[in-house]
């Protein structure tokens, strides 16, 4: 079977990474951006520990 419990960890850090940016007055989030923030979050999730 698939372990999805990582996602859950990916979904959490790019949820804060989102409140973040609305904290700071963004109300629009491009595609760019987006990329931007899911890319990192991306990166500090899916590591070796967590697989």
């Amino acid at each position: 079977p698939l372990n999805i419990a990582y996602f859950r960890l990916l979904k959490r850090k790019y949820s804060n990474i989102v409140l973040a940016l609305v904290r700071n007055c963004t109300n629009y989030i491009s595609k760019k951006i987006f990329l931007l923030a899911f890319r990192a979050t991306l990166k500090r999730s899916i590591i070796k520990e967590n697989i």
